[in-house]
């Protein structure tokens, strides 16, 4: 029973700062832990685009 409980508080945390990701993308001005997320994802792509070519 505490497994069901844990998972469907982490789904829900998840879903949450989910939908709050992608509102806050909607805005004219991406808050900055947007940001820190977008860039940090930009740098990890590049270091996969970067071990494809080498």
């Amino acid at each position: 029973m505490m497994l069901y409980l844990f998972m469907l508080f982490t789904l829900a945390l998840l879903a949450g700062v989910t939908v709050f990701f992608f509102t806050s993308l909607r805005s004219k001005e991406v808050p900055a832990n947007a940001r820190l997320i977008i860039d940090a994802w930009n740098s990890v792509h590049d270091d996969w685009a970067e071990d494809d070519k080498g």
